[in-house]
């Protein structure tokens, strides 16, 4: 049991160890409450039952979730790790949710026990309700295998080539965002490769999403080599704007209908964030957008106060051979020690 924070009920009817003992009858069913992410928010579905949505334990509660968007140009190496923490995560719920519903929104504990009800017959996925998967895979990928926890979950169509440092690596970002903002339950959005693990359990990585209000990007002033910027893109992006990040990112909900809904900015990065001669400035220019877009786009927009001016979502250790730069590969003696 991972509670501290106690919400309290308007009638004395229930009380918050009545609800745990009435719920955890259904064994495996955990909760989990470190912190309040329902207590005084807005209704994120407007629904008239559970049902309308794919998760009716999520949908019931109101509860906010994580989408995890994957951009991998082929497999995933490390599905059996994910789909073992995402298992881990079964019938974990938030109880300020819970405590939410039942004391203030009058709904029967019954209906809550029944909608969140742990099916063992679903999929890895479908027996959590904190996270929603999304991977984008390059064009010839022939699928996840049965049983993986990626399975289902890939972008059904307009797939492009991912490659690193290229406009089509942030169209495909674009992809991800836009899918993962169809489920009004999703409220964090992270962007993650096919390389990375997770190094936390899903309980602490849920609950520390949550609980910032700002996005895990550096969208301030910060060391962005303004000479990566053009003056071909000034319509649109200013010097002062320019901005640059490591291309991983958590974004807020705000935050990722704002990249989705651009079209400026974007347009000019297509056109004029490209490696190469620069006529405007008569020379070589190096420009990715992975980089820079997101991260400019947000200070475009007046939200650099609204990030964290650090980004940290994956830890990595980026190295050059060849002019080429790439994330180095982590044995598990570099892991954990």
């Amino acid at each position: 049991m991972l509670t501290k924070a106690t919400p309290h009920c308007a009638s004395s009817q229930f009380t918050m160890s009545t609800m745990r003992e009435a719920l955890l009858k259904e064994k495996p069913y955990l909760i989990s409450s470190m912190f309040s992410s329902c207590e005084g928010r807005a209704e994120l579905l407007d629904l008239h039952t559970p049902a309308d949505h794919p998760d009716a334990c999520a949908a019931a509660l109101q509860m906010p979730k994580v989408a995890l968007m994957f951009l991998t140009p082929s497999d995933m190496p490390h599905e059996e790790f994910w789909g073992l923490w995402i298992r881990s995560a079964a019938g974990l719920v938030q109880v300020d949710c819970v405590a939410l519903e039942v004391c203030e929104n009058g709904r029967k504990l019954g209906e809550l026990q029944k909608a969140c009800l742990l099916n063992r017959r679903t999929g890895a996925v479908e027996q959590q309700h904190l996270f929603t998967l999304y991977v984008h895979t390059s064009p010839g990928h022939t699928g996840f295998k049965l049983g993986s926890v990626f399975r289902g979950h890939e972008l059904p169509k307009h797939v492009l080539t991912t490659r690193n440092g290229h406009t089509d690596h942030t169209e495909a970002t674009r992809l991800l965002l836009a899918a993962a903002l169809e489920d009004p339950l999703n409220q964090r959005f992270i962007l993650l490769n096919e390389g990375s693990i997770p190094l936390y359990p899903p309980t602490l990585v849920y609950q520390q999403l949550l609980g910032e209000e700002s996005s895990r990007i550096n969208a301030c002033d910060n060391d962005a080599n303004p000479n990566r910027w053009s003056p071909s893109m000034e319509k649109h992006v200013k010097k002062r704007h320019w901005r640059k990040h490591d291309g991983w990112f958590g974004l807020i909900r705000k935050h990722a209908q704002a990249v989705v809904e651009d079209i400026h900015v974007y347009n000019t990065f297509r056109t004029f964030c490209v490696t190469g001669f620069d006529k405007a400035l008569d020379r070589h220019r190096d420009c990715w957008p992975d980089e820079h877009y997101v991260p400019t786009l947000l200070s475009v927009m007046g939200f650099e106060e609204e990030t964290d001016c650090k980004g940290a979502v994956i830890t990595a250790e980026w190295v050059t051979e060849n002019e080429d730069a790439h994330v180095r590969s982590s044995a598990c003696t570099h892991v954990y020690r």
